[in-house]
């Protein structure tokens, strides 16, 4: 899509929209047949166009229209307060333009081939709630910036290139509920400061090069839903009993990650998991509770590649959503249990994602 070289609001989005349209409509009509067509429309009845009563263009819902580039003069509608260009072909580094639009409540700039560092301007954006940078190539550390989007309350910036610290910053934003910083170059510790953040959700630290102790203050977090910490170099840690408060706990990934000692039966308590992974961690040892079984909402367990032994217990057979159950290269003895034997033909779990175990 080519850039737009007018500063009024249809020629904006008329340079912006109108090229991409042709993607979602119908073949019999051509490319230039349609745009004729849309301009008789006013532009507020545009797919992805949103405005209010007064012909403000408030929403912009631009994701896969195949954009190239983030209009300069997208800083004329100035009234935008959600702006979603993910999943295009954006490259190069976020335009200083956009850091003016000051209404902007969420930004969406998720999965393009976006580069460089994110600006100090970021903190202009005062009124964000949402901010999604994750799946580009940024880089740099987070600007400090970020700390004046006090409103902010999903940060969603994991699979770039970002460096240095986790920010101490963070903890002193109350309102933030989603912090998805894994799959970047992070380094250094966890910062207790995060673990005071009242409405934290969602805690996506894994596929860094964190080190140090984990915070003890973490496992008081019983609201969280999601704690993401594996493929990181923390210092040996346990699983505490607590963990039997986490019972909105969906998604829990410890695998490589320094986890050593047994398993604790109050994972049973964890009823809502569907997510469990432990794998990858040779000092976590002992057998398998058999309040794993409780997790009926489980669809994938894997304790593969760790010191665990005894056998596999029969009360598995109770996971009737599970899609993969992962045992191998353990220390565990004895045959499949009938119970999972029969789960397989229940559920449909393939012999290749569920993995017998070894015998030693």
């Amino acid at each position: 899509c080519k850039k737009t070289t007018t500063t009024t609001t249809r020629g904006i989005l008329q340079e912006t929209v109108l090229p991409c349209m042709h993607v979602f409509e119908e073949k019999r009509n051509s490319h230039d047949n349609k745009q004729q067509q849309l301009l008789l429309l006013p532009h507020c009845e545009w797919r992805g166009v949103g405005c209010d009563e007064n012909g403000n263009v408030l929403e912009l819902n631009l994701n896969n229209f195949f954009l190239s580039s983030i209009p300069f003069d997208i800083r004329g509608l100035g009234q935008l307060s959600h702006l979603d260009l993910s999943d295009n072909r954006l490259t190069g580094s976020i335009p200083d333009s956009l850091y003016t639009l000051s209404n902007l409540e969420s930004l969406h700039l998720n999965s393009n081939d976006l580069s460089g560092s994110v600006s100090s301007k970021i903190g202009d954006l005062t009124k964000l709630k949402t901010l999604a940078l994750h799946t580009n190539h940024f880089n740099h550390g987070l600007p400090s910036e970020i700390k004046f989007l006090v409103y902010l309350e999903i940060l969603e910036v994991h699979n770039n290139r970002f460096t240095g610290g986790i920010p101490t910053f963070l903890g002193g934003m109350p309102n933030l509920q989603d912090i998805l910083l894994g799959e970047n170059q992070l380094n250094g510790t966890i910062p207790t400061e995060i673990t005071a953040l009242p409405n934290i959700r969602k805690l996506v630290l894994s596929g860094n090069d964190l080190t140090g102790p984990i915070p003890d203050g973490l496992w008081e977090l019983s609201n969280l839903a999601t704690l993401e910490l594996a493929i990181n170099s923390f210092d040996a840690f346990t699983i505490p009993t607590s963990i039997k408060d986490w019972t909105d706990c969906r998604i829990f990934r410890l695998d490589d990650s320094g986890l050593y000692g047994t398993i604790p039966t109050e994972i049973g308590k964890m009823t809502a998991l569907i997510n469990l992974r432990l794998s990858f961690n040779s000092k976590l040892v002992g057998t398998i509770p058999t309040e794993i079984g409780m997790l009926t909402n489980l669809e994938r367990l894997r304790v593969d590649e760790t010191g665990v032994n005894g056998t596999v217990p029969s009360t598995l057979g109770n996971l009737v959503r599970a899609k993969s159950l992962k045992f191998e290269w353990t220390n565990i003895v004895g045959p499949m249990p009938a119970e999972i034997c029969n789960l397989k033909q229940q559920t449909g779990i393939t012999n290749d994602t569920t993995t017998t175990t070894t015998t030693t």
